[in-house]
C-alpha cells in the first residue's frame, strides 16, 4: 500500500494517540482533544503501584525524576516494545516543561527535547514529544532504540539538566497495540482507496482493511529509527498468523487477528510508510460478516498440539491479547 504520508506531522494531541483518522487522509482538520483526566488517573495509579513492582519497575526513591510507568504508546499496555516502535513514559520531576514540546523536524528526530534525554539500555531514544499534564505529572513519547535488544528486561533512564530517573526490569508488552480515536474506533483505512474507516464510511464484508498501531513485532529490514519510514524497501514483519479454516499439526509460536470469533486472513504486517514508529496490519474481512460494530484484537501465543495419539486437534492458545478497537461494518 503506497500512500503519500510525507507531509504528516505529529500534532500536539498526539500525546494521546499518534495519527488520527484525519491525519491518515492528509486532512487539516483540528485533531481531537486528549482525555487528560484519564491519563492523570492512569499516572496517579501507576505512582501508587510503581514501588510495589506491579508494573515491572524498580523505583528510585531518591531520584529527582521518578518514572511512574513505561507503556506502548498506542494501547498503554505496560512494557517497552521492540526497536523502532513507539513507547510512552509517565513521570514526575521534569522542570520547565510548559504545555507540549515537539521537535521542529521528524527527519531526524532529536534525542534531546526540552533538556530531556531518554536511554534504553544506554542507547539514546529519539523523542517525539515532552508534555506537562498538570498535577506534577509529565509525559514523554519516544521511539525505541536498537539497544532494546540487549536484554529481555530493559533499564530506562530519563535525564534533564543533571536530574535522573530510572526504571529497571522493564519487559516487553508481549503484543502490539492498535491506535484508536477517543471512541475506541480503530485508526484504519480502506486498502483500495486509502480513505478512513469510520462510522460514516464503514468497512464492507470481504474487503481489505489496513489497521494502524505500534509494536507489532520485528521486521526485515529492521524498522527505521529516528526518521520517517520510506515507501521502499518494504519493512515486512513475521507472517505467523493463524489462517481461518486451517488445521495445524505442529507446536509453533503464532499470532491471531480476530473480530470477535472471526479469525482474519492477514496479507501484510509491517511498517507503515510515511510515519515514525507506526505499524500496519492489512487483513481481509470475512465474506458474509454481519453489519455493525466489531472489535478487532491481536493475540500472541502458540499452536498447541496434544501428545499422541492426537485424540484432539491442535489449537491456538493466546498468551497475551492486545487492546480492542472497533471496526464499523455496513
Amino acid at each position: 500500500m503506497e500512500r503519500n504520508y510525507q507531509t504528516f506531522r505529529y500534532p500536539q494531541s498526539s500525546l494521546c494517540s499518534f495519527p488520527t483518522q484525519s491525519h491518515l487522509q492528509g486532512a487539516t482538520a483540528k485533531p481531537r482533544q486528549c482525555n487528560f483526566s484519564r491519563i492523570l488517573r492512569i499516572a496517579r495509579f501507576a505512582a501508587k503501584l510503581c514501588c510495589t513492582g506491579w508494573l515491572g519497575l524498580t523505583c528510585m526513591a531518591r531520584a529527582q525524576i521518578q518514572i511512574l510507568a513505561v507503556v506502548n504508546s498506542a494501547s498503554y499496555q505496560a512494557g517497552i516494545p521492540e526497536p523502532g516502535s513507539l513507547a510512552t513514559i509517565f513521570c514526575t520531576g521534569l522542570a520547565a516543561v510548559t504545555g507540549v514540546v515537539s521537535p521542529n523536524t521528524l527527519t531526524p528526530l532529536p534525542t534531546q527535547l526540552a533538556g530531556v534525554q531518554v536511554t534504553v539500555n544506554f542507547g539514546a531514544a529519539p523523542l517525539l514529544a515532552v508534555a506537562d499534564l498538570g498535577a506534577g505529572i509529565q509525559q514523554i513519547n519516544l521511539q525505541v532504540p536498537p539497544e532494546r535488544l540487549v536484554s529481555q528486561l530493559s533499564t530506562i533512564r530519563v535525564t534533564q539538566h543533571g536530574s535522573l530517573g530510572r526504571a529497571d526490569n522493564v519487559d516487553y508488552p508481549g503484543v502490539g497495540g492498535f491506535l484508536s480515536d477517543s471512541q475506541a474506533n480503530a485508526v484504519a483505512v480502506h486498502f483500495a482507496d486509502g480513505s478512513a474507516v469510520t462510522p460514516q464510511n464503514p468497512a464492507r464484508a470481504g474487503e481489505l482493511i489496513a489497521a494502524y498501531g505500534t509494536g507489532f513485532g520485528a521486521t526485515y529490514p529492521p524498522k527505521p529509527i529516528g526518521f520517517v519510514a520510506p515507501a521502499e524497501p518494504r519493512f515486512q514483519g513475521a507472517m505467523n498468523f493463524i489462517e481461518p479454516n486451517t488445521g495445524y499439526n505442529l507446536d509453533l509460536p503464532a499470532q491471531q487477528l480476530s473480530l470477535e470469533s472471526n479469525v482474519m486472513h492477514v496479507s501484510f504486517s509491517g511498517v507503515a510508510n510515511g510515519f515514525v514508529g507506526v505499524d500496519q496490519i492489512v487483513f481481509q474481512l470475512p465474506v458474509g460478516l454481519s453489519a455493525g460494530s466489531h472489535t478487532l484484537r491481536l493475540a500472541a501465543g502458540a499452536i498447541d498440539c496434544p501428545p499422541p495419539p492426537f485424540a484432539q486437534s491442535c489449537s491456538f492458545q493466546a498468551k497475551v491479547i492486545s487492546n480492542g478497537v472497533r471496526i464499523q461494518v455496513e
